[in-house]
């Protein structure tokens, strides 16, 4: 089963990830292309899941990691003022 994934919706490591949580059931083997990546997804010979399950799963999985990411770009302000206020002695308004 290859999976074909746009570069400019999703990146290597939102790829890498999803893939990561999976490797128990198949190995990946991931291809650079220009504007995508091909990951090639094998499934084990002794795994409850088919290739094509797999797929499934990881579209869902790699879906899930870019809301993720862009959560993570819109808070990164947010969280780091509370970790200046949660490592300070001083108050966060003065």
């Amino acid at each position: 089963e290859v999976v074909v994934i746009d570069t400019n919706m999703y990146s290597l490591a939102e790829v890498q990830a999803s893939a990561y949580l999976y490797t128990e059931f198949a190995s990946f083997n991931f291809k650079s292309e220009k504007d995508s990546i091909a990951v090639e997804i094998v499934s084990f010979p002794n795994s409850d899941l088919q290739a094509d399950d797999i797929s499934h799963l990881f579209k869902n999985q790699l879906f899930m990691e870019s809301l993720r990411t862009t959560i993570s770009k819109k808070t990164e302000i947010e969280r780091n003022l509370i970790l200046a206020y949660a490592f300070s002695n001083t108050p966060l308004v003065g």
